[in-house]
């Protein structure tokens, strides 16, 4: 899930000192600098974090282009999961919708649940009784409201589905997340995904409103 220039480089720094503090480097810079002369005797240290955070960097400083090639030849080589086979356009929407992400596996943890079946969603039964069945079924009261809402949208972008969420929240006097958690774990199984006006737009009216209704019907089991 990492970039190989960054695995590279990193790998390059776990024995051998550049000679100054300078961490980051091409790998023909690599090429250029590296002797056998400043490589050290004493045992390295793989420090999971530092690369993880090298990563970071380096998505964060890549363009869309190169993300999108980093996350294809991920997926050309992981197990297969939701992502496997998208279109282009698709993957490129889902690292715009991730941002800050730091090794391409997080896309898949984040957005996976936006691309299987809706029958294949499993809901966290934690997050439905501390989102939805909290405080008398709050939750639930919210998933009805919305799905009324969301039915007669005019428009379904994530600009248009934002102002519409907020609106929403302002109209039954809630705070924005007493709003789209509820949201979230309805179509998503759980409170993890991206944005929830991004998570609406990547599912699609229909499938946002079916999962809604399938989260409805399962609450109606566990009264």
């Amino acid at each position: 899930g990492y970039l190989p220039e960054v695995l590279v480089n990193f790998i390059a720094l776990l024995g051998w000192s550049p000679g100054e503090a300078r961490e980051k480097f091409t790998l023909a810079e690599l090429c250029e600098r590296f002797s056998l002369e400043r490589v050290g005797r004493t045992n390295a240290r793989f420090d999971r974090e530092k690369l993880l955070a090298f990563n970071t960097a380096a998505l964060e400083a890549a363009t869309p282009e190169r993300k999108l090639a980093g996350l294809k030849d991920w997926l050309s080589v992981a197990d297969p999961g939701p992502l496997t086979g998208q279109p282009d356009a698709v993957l490129a929407r889902v690292i715009e919708c991730c941002r800050g992400f730091r090794v391409f596996p997080d896309l898949e943890y984040k957005c996976g649940a936006l691309f299987v079946p809706d029958e294949q969603i499993r809901y966290d039964e934690k997050a439905v009784r501390k989102v939805l069945l909290k405080d008398d079924g709050q939750g639930r009261r919210v998933l009805e409201f919305l799905r009324a809402v969301l039915a007669s949208a005019p428009q379904w972008t994530p600009t248009a589905l934002d102002e519409l969420i907020r609106g929403a929240a302002e109209a039954q006097g809630l705070e924005l997340g007493k709003i789209a958690q509820p949201l979230r774990v309805a179509v998503t199984g759980s409170t993890i995904s991206p944005q929830i006006s991004d998570t609406l737009d990547l599912l699609g009216r229909e499938r946002t409103l079916a999962r809604i209704d399938r989260a409805l019907a399962h609450l109606q089991t566990l009264q």
